[in-house]
């Protein structure tokens, strides 16, 4: 699924908990997920294409050493990476190695209703990653990325508040890899960068 894909289902998910909104305070909630979610799918275009007047991805070639070749996380780098132009190749001949973890995700509640139900909850995704040159220096040692949403578990729609969390999963996905990409930009120039004559 493209990242237009997810940004379109994102923005009819959010319409159509706007228009099953109760009352008006519920639809003023809906109203501030709504443009979180418009802000959100436009800053996740930064990594998708090169020249866009957002991120430009400096590499050139990439070789992936994922631990789950097959996991979410992982299919999600290689999307944002080909549709960038990156090609992947074999780890002598690429730019840099990337070397990732499995993702981690966790839920834990936050706040609770009057019946002491569960009415928030905090996601958290975490993944660790390396990433060497072609010459086996290290770009960047290992490093854990993290980032975190909350949501609001609505017990009357228990489908729409399985939706809205595996939605929130998909934008936690493409912030940790926005994140991932602006560190190896950040470092490559500054191993580009011209050193003071000493």
């Amino acid at each position: 699924m493209t990242m237009l894909t997810h940004f379109y289902s994102r923005i009819n998910f959010a319409l159509n908990r706007l228009g099953n909104a109760a009352d008006q305070k519920r639809s003023v909630a809906r109203v501030v997920v709504l443009l979180a979610v418009i802000a959100s799918g436009l800053s996740s275009c930064g990594f998708q294409l090169r020249g866009t007047g957002q991120t430009t991805i400096l590499l050139e070639s990439v070789y992936l050493n994922a631990i789950d070749n097959s996991g979410a996380l992982a299919r999600e780098l290689i999307d944002s990476l080909e549709q960038s132009g990156v090609e992947f190749t074999s780890n002598g001949n690429a730019q840099v190695s990337i070397r990732l973890d499995r993702e981690r995700f966790s839920r834990r509640p936050v706040s609770t209703t009057g019946q002491i139900n569960v009415a928030e909850y905090e996601l958290t995704l975490e993944v660790g990653f390396e990433v060497l040159t072609r010459g086996g220096d290290v770009l960047i040692p290992p490093t854990r990325i993290r980032t975190e949403r909350i949501y609001t578990f609505d017990s009357s729609s228990l489908v729409g508040s399985n939706e809205e969390e595996s939605l929130l999963n998909e934008e936690m996905r493409r912030d940790v890899i926005g994140q991932l990409l602006q560190r190896i930009n950040a470092s490559m120039k500054a191993a580009q960068a011209p050193q003071p004559a000493g």
